[in-house]
């Protein structure tokens, strides 16, 4: 047993794992690689870099993140490393020491003779000035969204009827929405966070009578936003990375409704209806990021579960005459619109990772 740990020791202790270039910065001659201080990656860590098997160079990290890292890289090699090479990370014995501030590095080159050649990698200088925000920009397509509600269409017998309004089928789907998400670690924590806009077309149904014309309009817009956790996160076959997520959604949809009576050459204005639904849902997500030399394409999609409708409320002005039941009008077009939360959400993700 003490042998075979021993052999495990062995085998796990130079190399630290396999990750990829995400990005290289020729004019500061840093290689980002998407390991970082969560995986063990630390300063002056040995990374070599390799195409189809071959070997192309190596330097050493010379700034960590939770889950990226920077690599210095000599200016006659800078050129040869590529986004979406592999990088192979190995403990080195001797790390290289942090920079000390500007001002220090200053004083102790004044002080030191002209010819004294200077052992400190050329990238080293500019670290400090190096940043790291990977933002994705998504488009969002919705077979089925958080919230819904019902199509109207103007009851022909009005207020004779038991109601002003014929509910239709349901708006469920969503076409037209774009979000925007990026990635931070909390405590060591991988997270994503996210915001999104979405919203319908307007839709409009029309009612011809033998007097007027009756037209109805629905129109609706939501905004969103979300945390995940990462919970896997794996290179495939060199294509990209898949990642799985999961976590917390809330989203505020926004319905307003609006009837025109249009009779002769008058039009008149006779209901107004703004409806407002929050709701919490419990997500998860997987997606595959194919890396590029600018940006990497993303294709993903989730699985949002609404758990608890956190507000709604409901405002309407009709002008019309009394039904017969009674019931007020404002009432009658709440029910009939029917907005609320779906049991079920999917949402499909398209876009792109930008890195700068």
């Amino acid at each position: 047993m003490n042998f075979s740990m021993l052999l495990l020791l062995f085998i796990s202790t130079p190399l630290l794992g396999q990750s990829y270039v995400k990005k290289v910065k020729t004019e500061d001659k840093v290689v980002v690689i998407d390991a970082g201080s969560n995986t063990g990656v630390r300063i002056g860590t040995q990374v070599c870099f390799s195409s189809q098997d071959a070997q192309v160079t190596c330097g050493e990290v010379i700034r960590t993140l939770g889950d990226f890292s920077y690599v210095g890289i000599s200016s006659e090699k800078i050129s040869l490393v590529k986004v979406g090479m592999k990088a192979s990370v190995t403990e080195v014995t001797t790390p290289i020491t942090k920079n000390e501030p500007k001002k220090k590095e200053t004083a102790q080159k004044t002080e030191a003779p002209a010819t004294e050649p200077t052992t400190e990698p050329a990238a080293t200088a500019s670290v400090e000035e190096i940043n790291y925000y990977p933002v994705k920009v998504l488009y969002l397509l919705s077979p089925m969204t958080v919230s819904s509600h019902r199509k109207l269409l103007y009851n022909q017998l009005g207020p004779l009827s038991e109601s002003l309004w014929n509910p239709q089928g349901r708006s469920l789907s969503s076409i037209a929405g774009v979000g925007i998400e990026t990635r931070a670690s909390v405590f060591t924590l991988p997270l994503f966070f996210g915001a999104r806009f979405k919203f319908r077309p307007t839709a409009s149904s029309y009612v011809n009578s033998d007097v007027d014309t009756v037209k109805t309009s629905v129109s609706e817009f939501s905004l969103g936003a979300w945390s995940e956790v990462l919970l896997f996160s794996k290179p495939v076959l060199s294509l990209g990375t898949i990642n799985l997520g999961a976590g917390l959604d809330g989203d505020v949809s926004s319905i307003r409704v609006q009837a025109d009576r249009k009779t002769g050459e008058s039009i008149e204005g006779f209901a107004d209806a703004k409806s407002l639904l929050g709701v919490a849902s419990l997500r998860t997500s997987a997606s595959i990021e194919i890396p590029t030399e600018f940006a990497g394409f993303i294709v993903g999609v989730t699985l949002q579960i609404p758990v608890i409708q956190v507000f709604r409320s409901f405002s309407a002005t009709v002008a019309s005459d009394p039904l017969p039941s009674g019931k007020g009008l404002g009432l009658d077009l709440k029910e009939a619109l029917d907005h609320r939360k779906n049991p079920v959400a999917l949402e499909v993700a398209m876009g792109i990772n930008i890195l700068f």
